[in-house]
């Protein structure tokens, strides 16, 4: 374990990564180039002050999982993809190069996470607290906004999404993918706290057991996941709503058929009560009901992005072997915009063709992997870990992927670096963990202290 020397320094790296989680939303999404360079700069003054401390061997830097080693490489291989597109396949050079910096932004966060986290519950618990508290704060200040009239975005009055709940970002849609992330580190947080104590004998334990579940930290968490859930149903995002309630039901029944039976009553009973009381009670008096009619009322063929996608098809086939380079969809969509789209269209309201169009079957393959691979561990730990927290690790980036994955067909979350970022970071929470419990591994209970040296899986 390190000395008592080390752990100023190290808390300074660890506290600035949680700085950095709740700032990154603020600036409008951190979408501004100022916000995004700002972004680059913190996270590579902490990833130098922590490779300097590995270096002056005061903090060595922890054994990481297979998986998340192969993650890793497979986000070098991906910016090494990237560069090339600089030097040889884009058709904007300067705009590739400025998302080569920004993918090297979250490598960095990516990195630095699993780094500090790694076999300390404590910290992976505070990372999903940190998330929770900006997501409700976003909730909340997106909620009063709409609900007041006031109508402010981050310190100036918005000019988009008025009379919907936008949080600090541009787009409803955005905060929408936002609030999703959040609400799964939120719904994460609960999971880490169920036990599988026995039922209370006497109507006396029983009421205890009430009083004590009344004043849990878990039914506080409860709370804020109800206030994000009316923001969010706020933001009238048709899909924002649709991925949120499908990622849950899709992430939650896997959670309950991969975990342990003890867990298996309070798992059904925490999820039921999400749908009844957000979806069924909650919502429909902060407008799931206009939501649910907007739906209805939408034809998909006559929206301008419907027009959109249709012109996708001759940019995919010229651009999808090497793409066009990062950043560079405006460029490549502009010879074969259809006169019919009345809008100016920077991004293709589809995460999917947009990778593919900038990045080529080989960036989307590589992107994909590290989805997948993600996934993958994230199913393997609930099927092989005990661990209530390893299994919440393992929830959180799932659902998270999943939620996002689903927005992502109309939508643009992961050009939006508050979003993306987020997501990095429920995907290293989930490959931080191992796949196999670890009875002679000691765990870090220290909120700040440095991990513990590694234990055999």
């Amino acid at each position: 374990m390190p000395g008592p020397v080390e752990k100023p320094v190290d808390r300074g790296v660890f506290a600035g990564l949680l700085a950095l989680l709740a700032w990154l939303p603020l600036p409008w999404g951190s979408k501004p180039a100022a916000a995004t360079a700002l972004f680059g700069f913190i996270a590579a003054t902490l990833v130098i002050a922590r490779l300097w401390l590995a270096r002056r061997r005061r903090a060595p830097l922890p054994d990481l999982p297979r998986s998340a080693r192969l993650a890793l490489a497979l986000w070098l291989a991906w910016l090494g993809w990237c560069a090339l597109h600089v030097f040889a396949f884009s058709i904007l050079p300067g705009a590739s190069f400025e998302q080569l910096l920004l993918g090297a932004n979250y490598l960095a966060l990516f990195w630095l996470t699993l780094v500090s986290v790694r076999r300390n519950r404590e910290r992976q618990r505070l990372v999903l607290t940190v998330l929770v508290f900006s997501g409700l704060a976003q909730a909340l200040y997106g909620a009063v906004m709409t609900l007041s009239g006031l109508e402010y975005g981050f310190f100036e009055p918005k000019t988009h999404g008025v009379g919907w709940a936008t949080g600090t970002f541009v787009n409803r849609n955005h905060f929408a993918g936002y609030l999703e992330l959040t609400l799964a580190a939120g719904i994460a947080l609960v999971l880490a706290d169920l036990r599988s104590d026995g039922a209370a004998g006497t109507w006396r334990q029983r009421l205890v057991g009430f009083v004590d579940l009344a004043l849990s930290p878990r039914m506080r968490t409860r709370v804020m996941i109800v206030a994000m859930v009316v923001a969010l149903v706020l933001t009238r995002s048709r899909m924002g709503n649709v991925a949120f309630f499908a990622a849950l039901a899709v992430c939650a029944n896997l959670y309950i058929l991969l975990r342990h039976p003890k867990y298996l009553v309070k798992s059904l009973v925490f999820f039921a009560s999400l749908v009844v009381v957000d979806l069924l009670i909650v919502s429909e008096h902060y407008g799931l009901a206009k939501v649910a009619q907007r739906l209805e009322q939408t034809e998909f063929e006559t929206e301008q992005r419907a027009v959109v996608f249709r012109d996708l098809a001759p940019v995919i086939e010229q651009h999808w072997l090497t793409g066009s380079g990062p950043g560079t969809f405006a460029a490549a969509y502009a010879p074969h915009r259809s006169p019919d789209v009345r809008y100016y269209y920077d991004h293709a309201h589809n995460d999917y063709a947009e990778f593919l169009i900038e990045t080529g079957v080989v960036g989307a393959a590589l992107l994909g992997a590290l989805v997948a691979l993600t996934l993958l561990h994230g199913f393997l730990v609930l099927r092989r870990r005990r661990d209530p927290m390893a299994g919440a690790m393992a929830f959180a980036g799932m659902m998270g992927l999943v939620a996002l994955g689903i927005h992502g067909l109309v939508d643009f979350n992961l050009r939006i670096p508050a979003v993306a970022a987020t997501l990095v970071t429920l995907m290293a929470l989930t490959l931080s963990v191992g796949r196999h419990s670890n009875a002679a591994g000691k765990i870090g209970t220290d909120l700040f202290s440095a991990a513990p040296p590694e234990g055999p899986q």
